[in-house]
């Protein structure tokens, strides 16, 4: 296995009231995310989300399509150096910043709703870590070796029944939850 760097960022929020005041914030994100890159060794996953591809997470959306892209154009300008770069691209995944989105409910109607939201997707749950751990472990192998530039969906196949964005029409979803 092969050097390998992971890069990540996320955030709760804006509300929409606070989108043009959050353009600096994403700025911010894809330029410390740049920076991350440059001091790669030979694999770099960056860590994205299928908000990139639902217009109606705003900011966030806006944010990771920019992660998306600099996968892009980091793996066309690090190849030469032989510096593999890809991204995962996680729907809901279990973690503190998700379950913070259910906060506000006491912890059993928190439960119920993150199962409720789950029971949306084909796969019927919500993601954990673990769903996500084996495609980064393939990404920083010699697995993966011919593959650069490429975003991997783990989404409990939510994108292409397009489960997020109905939830969101639903008043379903939190906002900034994949």
């Amino acid at each position: 296995m092969g050097l390998f760097h992971l890069n990540s960022v996320g955030w709760l929020g804006p509300t929409p009231s606070e989108q043009a005041v959050a353009s600096r914030d994403i700025a911010d994100h894809v330029l410390k995310a740049f920076t991350k890159i440059q001091d790669a060794t030979n694999s770099i996953a960056q860590n994205s989300s299928v908000s990139a591809d639902i217009a109606k997470v705003g900011i966030y959306s806006i944010s990771k399509a920019a992660a998306n892209m600099l996968t892009k154009s980091a793996a066309v300008e690090l190849a030469p150096f032989n510096i593999r770069v890809n991204a995962i691209a996680p729907g809901s995944i279990r973690t503190r910043l998700f379950d913070a989105l259910f906060s506000h409910l006491p912890s059993e109607e928190a439960e119920k709703a993150i199962q409720d939201f789950g029971s949306n997707f084909p796969i019927k749950r919500v993601g954990i870590p673990d769903d996500i751990a084996g495609a980064m472990v393939f990404l920083t192998c010699d697995a993966s070796s011919y593959m650069t530039g490429e975003t991997i969906v783990i989404d409990g196949g939510c994108l292409p029944v397009n489960a997020l964005s109905e939830a969101y029409t639903a008043g379903i979803c939190p906002r900034s939850s994949g």
